[in-house]
């Protein structure tokens, strides 16, 4: 909101007037011309942001036959486990070819640092039925029961397929 040649910027919770005649703002009648800048600038930044975003996406490659580990399963809440079972995979988008399973046994829970190992398993990602190169989106959610209600997790890769 201006005020006489100062607009007012708000910085998390406060707010700061600054003379828009000393730092080079544009006066009143291009005032319409900085939001479209500002637009534009936030294009510019959402189309970066998203490019980086898909060049960072995991990427797997699998052989027809083949079986991947991508990651433990389990659940765990102050280093104990507290998953009812084995949880369910559900395939949100991709390949027909792909079969998800899980192996069970005991897994390290290490991003939370612990010490011991829990009840869980290795999620497998395998490959059967596959006659030509394929790549697509592989998109899965895992469904979690555990003695705090039902719980899930998901995750996304491009996966290249090879007869």
């Amino acid at each position: 909101m201006a005020i006489g040649n100062a607009v007012k910027i708000s910085t998390s919770r406060s707010f700061h007037l600054i003379d828009t005649t000393r730092v080079g703002f544009p006066k009143r009648n291009d005032q319409t011309n900085v939001s479209f800048q500002c637009g534009g600038n936030f294009a510019r930044g959402f189309r970066l942001i998203m490019s980086k975003e898909l060049k960072g996406q995991q990427r797997l490659a699998i052989k027809n036959g083949e079986s991947i580990e991508l990651h433990p399963i389990y659940y765990v809440s102050h280093c104990h486990s507290i998953m009812i079972g084995l949880p369910e995979i559900e395939v949100l988008e991709g390949p027909p070819e792909l079969k998800f399973t899980i192996r069970e046994e005991p897994v390290l829970p290490r991003r939370q640092g612990c010490a011991a190992k829990v009840p869980g398993g290795m999620l497998l990602l395998m490959a059967k039925g596959v006659t030509e190169k394929i790549e697509a989106k592989l998109t899965y959610r895992v469904k979690y029961s555990t003695k705090e209600g039902p719980r899930q997790t998901s995750s996304a890769y491009v996966v290249s397929l090879f007869p």
